[in-house]
């Protein structure tokens, strides 16, 4: 949500955890274990299914996948599946 107002971003933070997701910003990853991610800061981040929304463009790997790809090859999903 960088570079958005920060009007939005609070609104989006909101919505995000009413729907139960937990938000992080600010908070840099530092390796993915098998059992979620450490943080720079030390802490783990456990789960089994995360969302990642950072960077401006997707690697190669992503967008070289076969999978149907948008904008900067980012994979095109909607609210519930890859489509």
């Amino acid at each position: 949500m960088a570079g958005s107002s920060p009007q939005l971003i609070d609104k989006a933070a909101r919505i995000l955890s009413g729907l139960g997701v937990q938000v992080l910003t600010d908070a840099a990853i530092a390796a993915a274990t098998e059992d979620g991610f450490r943080l720079k800061d030390g802490r783990l981040v456990e789960g089994g299914v995360f969302v990642w929304a950072g960077g401006l463009k997707a690697p190669e790997l992503v967008a070289d996948s076969g999978l149907p790809v948008g904008h900067n090859g980012r994979v095109k999903v909607t609210g519930s599946c890859a489509c």
